[in-house]
């Protein structure tokens, strides 16, 4: 990606990227630069403004809601600042995080799960494209407010579509009727997880009727097997380990 354009990581919570683990890839050599972003910061590169917004740190996530949220309002305003600064340049914004009101794949909203920031002052930034990360289900949040989701499957419940977004800024100015921007979506070539649910019973396993192979070809499969209650339908260790060994 280097030899094409300047690379933007922006640390999330997956690993140690907030400690610099990341910080091997700036030296490998290439046509362009590459930053990792391990605090909000504004980066300019030619005719581009891009601000960035980590996920927080433990010490940060650990401290008053009240205060977590109006720093986060704050760091916004300064880059709408630093936006109105560059009116020649196109502007996005990248995050790690989650918002109120975001959905995972199982359709619940994002509550009480990590490092949740409110929504309206992602509305209000002057960015042409506010892209983020962190929620794995591909949703809209605003007119200029996306998460991508996630390029693969990490869970039994995201059977939705994977891939990433390809945007295209018509110009530098944010328009009302959003000309200055498109987003195509391209999916990735990822593979399905299927789980499938079993009732072992008689020594005898039963899978869905209405099962078709084929359809699991390629697919990550869990089989989650029932076995009926009662002291009838206990199963010796045996027993156990045929099932286990089940074809």
């Amino acid at each position: 990606m280097r030899e094409r354009r300047a690379v933007v990581l922006v640390a999330g919570n997956h690993g140690k990227e907030l400690d610099g683990d990341l910080h091997v890839l700036a030296r490998f050599k290439a046509a362009h630069p590459i930053y990792l972003c391990t605090d909000p910061e504004m980066i300019e590169i030619a005719e581009d403004a891009i601000a960035v917004f980590p996920y927080p740190r433990k010490g940060e996530i650990a401290g008053d809601e009240q205060n977590l949220h109006e720093d986060f309002a704050k760091q916004l305003g300064e880059f709408n600042q630093r936006f109105e600064l560059r009116p020649g340049s196109h502007k996005l914004f990248f995050g790690h995080f989650g918002v109120a009101g975001a959905k995972v794949s199982s359709g619940q909203h994002l509550v009480g799960r990590c490092a949740e920031y409110p929504h309206d002052p992602l509305r209000s930034l002057k960015a042409q494209y506010v892209g983020l990360s962190h929620v794995h289900l591909r949703q809209q949040l605003a007119p200029r407010v996306w998460y991508s989701g996630s390029l693969s499957r990490r869970d039994y419940s995201e059977v939705e579509d994977k891939g990433y977004h390809l945007v295209t800024l018509n110009g530098p100015d944010l328009c009302p009727d959003l000309s200055d921007l498109d987003v195509e979506f391209r999916m990735s070539p990822t593979r399905r997880m299927v789980e499938l649910h079993a009732v072992y019973e008689g020594g005898e396993l039963r899978l869905p009727g209405n099962l078709d192979p084929l359809t699991l070809k390629d697919s990550r499969v869990k089989v989650v097997v029932t076995v009926p209650n009662g002291p009838d339908h206990v199963l010796s260790r045996e027993q156990q380990e045929n099932l286990k060994a089940y074809p």
